[in-house]
């Protein structure tokens, strides 16, 4: 069996290595690092299964998800897990790629930090607050009379002392 590993520069002819596969006549053992080097797309993880399962005698070895494909072979529960660590891999790649180049144009990374709102939801009701304050009527029970959950107005009047 000849064994064929799969390189970067097959992956930029993606159809080219997969018609060399078709029209080999010696046994294949095609050896894979890691198959997201093929491309971003499991319809290309399906195509170069089918052709290795319709093959007689190739097989293909996929390290980064611990697959092998053979020829005659069915790859129903392994073919769907060896899709999900594929697909996760690519989700990580399109992630960092995007990262890296936020980072570098400057541009800010990960969630905005909270909002600094020059006017608060209480606000316009502050005279009716302190009014009820002075009254000494619980927190709890303003926050009911002024329609918002007790701790809007802990944070509120937090913010405002």
């Amino acid at each position: 069996m000849k064994k064929v590993t799969f390189t970067q520069k097959d992956a930029e002819d993606f159809d080219a290595f997969l018609d060399f596969i078709k029209n080999h006549k010696q046994d294949l053992d095609i050896k894979q690092a890691r198959f997201s080097d093929i491309g971003n797309s499991i319809g290309k993880f399906f195509k170069f299964c089918s052709v290795i399962v319709s093959s007689e005698r190739h097989q293909a070895t996929i390290k980064d998800v611990n697959l092998l494909i053979k020829a005659n072979n069915d790859l129903s529960v392994e073919a769907l897990t060896a899709m999900a660590k594929i697909e996760s891999n690519f989700i990580s790649q399109r992630t960092s790629v995007a990262l890296a180049r936020r980072k570098a144009s400057g541009l800010p990374l990960g969630r905005p930090k909270g909002s600094n709102n020059k006017a608060l939801k209480l606000d316009p009701k502050a005279a009716e607050i302190d009014k009820l304050i002075k009254l000494k009527v619980s927190k709890a029970s303003i926050a009911k009379i002024v329609g918002c959950h007790p701790q809007t107005l802990y944070d509120w009047l937090e913010k405002k002392s």
